[in-house]
């Protein structure tokens, strides 16, 4: 290996090292490394960063994510969605057929199952078990802390929102979303901006008030608003 390509080979290392081990920016600054704002994203989608905005609106409205987004509509138009449901059976039912058709409209992509806590995690377990596709799921259950790798055959992440943070999918169902009423606004934007092109959430009685208004269709306007 010539000593140019060791060089730029040791200084990936030293970056991924600082990063991964959570030294932080600050100290590959102290390495000299030069910085540069990135104002655009690509990754998430229009309906998405609608939801994201509301959930945590910016100070500037020029600094939010619908108005720095790049992300392709023509390509894969985005959605996002609450859907009520009566029980929680409704919702799991719901999952599985909307899993199904997503695994065939989004081959060789990741769909994430999200989950308020480790203890939902084996209800879904029970439902997606019995579902064709279930030889595709992958659980990180309790005592898998950290571990947050994926067999190239499994499509299907079930994963808890704060364990999900830093991962992304093309498409996330938030599931129980009734007993997210108590969570704070952040965790609320990590759990919809893992998703990529499609978001559903669902829920079984009351929806947290802040949720209920970020998925709320644009109402409109009567003849009473405009005259």
């Amino acid at each position: 290996m010539s000593p140019q390509k060791q060089c730029v080979c040791c200084a990936r290392t030293v970056v991924t090292t600082l990063v991964y081990n959570e030294v932080g920016i600050a100290s590959a600054k102290a390495l000299g490394l030069e910085t540069f704002q990135l104002p655009y994203h690509y990754r998430i989608g229009h309906a998405i960063c609608k939801v994201a905005d509301c959930i945590s609106p910016p100070a500037d409205p020029t600094d939010s994510l619908l108005s720095r987004c790049r992300y392709d509509e023509g390509a894969r138009p985005s959605s996002a969605k609450l859907i009520p449901c009566a029980s929680v059976d409704e919702q799991l039912g719901r999952l599985v057929i909307a899993i199904k058709r997503q695994l065939r409209a989004y081959p060789d992509e990741l769909l994430g199952v999200l989950v308020p806590a480790n203890a939902d995690i084996p209800r879904v377990k029970e439902r997606l078990t019995t579902a064709e596709f279930s030889d595709v799921v992958s659980y990180h259950e309790p005592g898998r802390e950290g571990d947050r790798s994926f067999y190239a055959n499994q499509r299907v992440c079930v994963i808890t929102v704060n364990s999900a943070k830093g991962l992304e999918f093309r498409a996330v169902h938030l599931m129980f979303v009734e007993k997210l009423r108590s969570a704070r606004p952040e965790k609320l934007f990590t759990a919809v901006t893992r998703a990529k092109t499609s978001l559903t959430a669902y829920s079984t009685g009351s929806v947290p008030p802040l949720l209920d208004a970020a998925f709320a269709e644009p109402a409109e306007p009567t003849l009473d608003d405009l005259f």
